[in-house]
């Protein structure tokens, strides 16, 4: 049975098998379809369980290799002192240095996108208050606004009743002074003087009443202005607000991941440091230091092996099969597109024959036209005979 190159000589190639999950390999070309169908699926799947695997090895490796600094701390307690193993510790006393440098960093940093953020957050409550009041503001001028409106209206239809009265009048006076008189009967004018003296406070009404509505509807734009201003004023600050945490958020980011490379590099020196008390300094260890040394090791041995065969397992599958099922895949595909433009011009519209009877050959007359025309050709039958 064909191997995958990714396992070729790999002392755990049944356990990459198992754990890869894409069965064995096809030894036809018809059973090239599913294997490939099967892969494509499967190594989405271990490509996902891969990445959730690593940090798993890294969580565990981090804390089996904590054990060892805690074995150094236990094995080193009543010799720290010594300048052979001070010596030794430098490493991890460097490193621990540079965990509290970047710590420190971090810390400020925080501190400084806090007060950021804080006194971004008291000017948009400051500018919330104050659109709240432009907002009444605006609402208020609104409603003066159709206050306005509304009495410019009464004040239309006062002078416009008025105009309709001086006009029955002035037809009355033209009825009572006859046709081709040039002045009104006495009454007729004196009653047309008086509407006409009550017309001119109607006129200053509706001229204030203009004046009003003008006014209204410009202090109405004015706050509208102010109102837009205001929410253009709040945007700009909520989008500086999210750039200043953005900014903050990927700060945090760079201190942690540094300080989580400091934490490592202690980690390396612990391991450095167990290897040169199990070689130089062995009166330091115990037979309990041994035992838990020899136990983390293999637990660190264990999990980088399992974290290996994740990724093996990922190209553990036949190329070449996998090439060939997507082969027949694009094939049947082309055939599937092929028979579908075939059937859609075959049942396409049928060209009109010669002996098909189009428009052109139908005809088109009325009723009517067809029974004159029978009528005509009736009488001519009859004149013949």
């Amino acid at each position: 049975m064909p191997v995958p190159p990714a396992l070729v000589g790999h002392p755990d190639e049944l356990a990459v098998r198992q754990l890869a999950g894409y069965g064995l390999v096809p030894d036809n070309i018809l059973a090239t379809l599913p294997y490939a169908w099967r892969v494509y699926r499967r190594r989405k799947e271990l490509r996902q369980l891969y990445s959730r695997q690593q940090e798993t090895h890294g969580d565990l490796c981090r804390g089996l290799r904590q054990q060892l600094a805690d074995v150094i701390d236990e094995a080193t307690a009543g010799a720290a002192n010594q300048s052979a193993v001070q010596s030794l510790l430098a490493p991890i006393a460097q490193a621990e240095q540079l965990i509290g440098q970047r710590s420190q960093t971090l810390d400020a940093a925080t501190d400084q996108y806090s007060t950021q953020l804080g006194a971004i957050d008291h000017e948009l409550s400051a500018l919330r208050e104050t659109r709240k009041q432009v907002s009444r503001d605006r609402d208020m001028a609104q409603i003066q606004v159709e206050d306005a409106v509304q009495k410019r209206a009464q004040a239309q239809a006062a002078l416009r009743r008025m105009d309709e009265r001086i006009q029955v009048a002035h037809d009355a006076a033209s009825d009572a002074a006859g046709r081709g008189a040039d002045f009104a009967p006495p009454e007729h004018a004196r009653k047309i003087a008086s509407l006409q003296s009550e017309r001119a406070p109607l006129v200053e009404q509706l001229a204030a009443c203009e004046a009003a509505t003008t006014q209204a509807h410009s202090v109405l734009r004015q706050q509208d202005k102010a109102l837009r201003d205001e929410d253009r004023k709040t945007a700009a600050t909520d989008a500086r607000r999210k750039g200043a945490k953005r900014e903050a958020g990927q700060a945090q980011d760079v201190g942690l991941r540094g300080i989580q490379e400091a934490q490592d590099l202690r980690l390396d020196a612990c391991q450095s440091v167990v290897t040169a008390l199990q070689t130089d300094h062995p009166e330091l260890l115990t037979e309990d230091h041994g035992r838990r040394i020899g136990d983390i090791n293999a637990g660190i041995t264990r999990a980088a092996a399992d974290l290996e065969r994740h990724r093996l397992a990922i190209d553990a599958y036949d190329g070449s099969s996998f090439k060939r099922g997507l082969l027949i895949v694009g094939a049947i595909g082309v055939v599937i597109l092929l028979l579908i433009v075939t059937m859609a011009r075959v049942s396409g519209p049928a060209r009109t024959g010669p002996e098909s009877p189009g428009l052109g050959s139908l005809d088109l007359r009325s009723p009517g036209d067809l029974v004159g025309t029978a009528s005509h050709h009736a009488g001519a039958s009859g004149r013949r005979a």
